[in-house]
């Protein structure tokens, strides 16, 4: 009961409990002056990392199996570790790298991390060219968005359509044009790695990160840092 893998998930959880009660307990506060009528709300963020969170060390505590050998104990240190340290990098580096950039390689290092973890061997070179093929398909992506965008204002102040600038209709527009990319970019990796593994985790950690962005920059009009994505 007082091994790591037991203390560790009981400490999240404990804490996701106690930093949900701390958001709700404050005062509401706006995030972009409900300009379009879609602001969710100063607490929406802080309040659902804390549920995921709660619910992730739930979840780590309930399906919890003990370990069967001395070198299966000492694994979850130094991947506590480890994640703990890119968490921290993630922080450093987010207002200067942009939320695209360092969110999607933090997810990428995250999940590969813990996969090597589970399989109990590393492929540095493989996992290398994974993180760089995840920063070249968000930046690819990111520009395709950007184009987009530009020209639906383009065609709202050239042909007075002013439904194009509704935040509602460029972020839906946005998720059916990067979803249709997504889905061929990854049909394309599916033939360049001969490992389901790899394509998930790319397409996992790019398709996580747009979705996260087009939800608070597109609808919810928060300016999230652009850092070196900033044309």
């Amino acid at each position: 009961m007082f091994r790591l893998a037991f203390i560790a998930p009981m400490g999240f959880f404990l804490f996701s409990i106690g930093y949900l009660a701390f958001i709700l307990s404050l005062d509401s506060t706006v995030m972009i002056g409900d300009t379009y009528g879609y602001d969710p709300g100063g607490a929406v963020v802080p309040a659902s990392a804390a549920v995921l969170l709660g619910l992730a060390a739930l979840w780590q505590l309930v399906t919890q199996h003990p370990v069967a050998n001395e070198d299966r104990t000492k694994a979850p240190v130094g991947l506590l570790l480890s994640n703990i340290a890119i968490s921290a990098v993630f922080i450093a580096v987010f207002r200067y790298a942009g939320f695209l950039l360092s969110t999607g390689i933090a997810l990428h290092l995250l999940i590969q991390l813990n996969l090597w973890t589970e399989n109990g061997r590393q492929d540095l070179k493989n996992g290398a060219a994974g993180l760089a093929i995840t920063i070249l398909y968000l930046t690819v992506m990111y520009a395709v968005l950007r184009g987009m965008i530009k020209m639906l204002f383009w065609l709202a102040r050239n042909f007075d359509l002013p439904f194009f600038r509704e935040p509602a209709l460029q972020a839906g527009l946005g998720v059916l044009v990067l979803a249709g990319l997504i889905y061929i970019v990854g049909r394309l990796l599916a033939r360049i790695y001969r490992t389901p593994g790899t394509v998930a985790l790319i397409q996992t950690s790019v398709g996580t990160s747009l979705a996260i962005y087009v939800i608070f920059r597109l609808l919810f009009l928060v300016q999230l840092p652009a850092g070196l994505l900033a044309w």
